[in-house]
């Protein structure tokens, strides 16, 4: 546990960066896509209930050197979703961040837990932009990251990308997980 960075695998569920690019994960072709495209996208306001962002459910995955980071969301409620996210090591699975989707006060809302971060309790993101295949969400008074991104590919990958500025360096990491089964 020590190669790896604790913060990063417990958040890795967050998304893309303006100045990130995005490619299509496995081998089919499809359009490389960027994050300034989907930053910018104006499409579709953000989406008005959970259910336009049904399409995460599922268990998602991807292999690492220090074993298989995961991220498995259901659909909780017609108003909610749950995912949860961590390390699988052998037979060691280290549950990291719990995430609730929730519909507040007409907003969407990304509230990830963090085991041993911020006293334990759950820090709000709100969805600010959003695609059919993407959406962001956003807490600038949060560290990092502030900024949370999933694009969605094609039907069996997509990418999750963390941002933000911390001390002022602008920082981002990029995850790109494969559809391991639907929910």
């Amino acid at each position: 546990m020590n190669l790896i960075n604790r913060r990063s695998i417990s958040m890795f569920i967050a998304f893309a960066c303006a100045a990130t690019t995005l490619s299509s994960c496995g081998d089919s072709a499809s359009t490389e896509h960027t994050a300034a495209d989907t930053a910018t996208a104006t499409a579709a306001p953000p989406p008005r209930t959970i259910a336009d962002l049904k399409w995460l459910a599922g268990k998602w995955q991807q292999t690492i050197k220090e074993g298989t980071l995961f991220e498995n969301w259901t659909m909780a409620s017609a108003d909610s979703m749950a995912g949860v996210s961590g390390l699988i090591n052998g037979k060691d699975t280290l549950v990291t961040e719990r995430i609730l989707l929730t519909l507040r006060e007409g907003a969407i809302v990304y509230s990830p837990t963090v085991n041993g971060q911020n006293n334990n309790q759950p820090v709000p993101f709100t969805l600010t932009r959003s695609t059919a295949d993407s959406f962001i969400f956003e807490n600038p008074a949060h560290d990092f990251p502030s900024v949370i991104t999933y694009v969605r590919i094609n039907t069996d990958s997509l990418v999750a990308t963390i941002s933000g500025n911390p001390g002022g360096k602008p920082m981002s990491e990029s995850f790109y997980l494969g559809r391991v089964s639907r929910d």
